[in-house]
């Protein structure tokens, strides 16, 4: 499978998305929303911890 090997080698990336940001997502409403989306938006990785620190505040 080279093909698949040199895919990675050029940068192509994947991560697992969190089973906690659909939930955030869909449990959370006005200010407290908008801090979790802003949050992700500048998320490179996911990091559950500042999520919930966005979502809390």
């Amino acid at each position: 499978m080279p093909s698949i090997r040199q895919n990675l080698r050029c940068g192509l990336s994947w991560q697992v998305v969190l089973s906690a940001l659909p939930r955030m997502m869909t449990q959370t409403r006005g200010a407290k929303l908008d801090r979790v989306i802003a949050t992700v938006m500048q998320m490179k990785k996911f990091d559950l911890q500042t999520l919930e620190c966005a979502q809390a505040d």
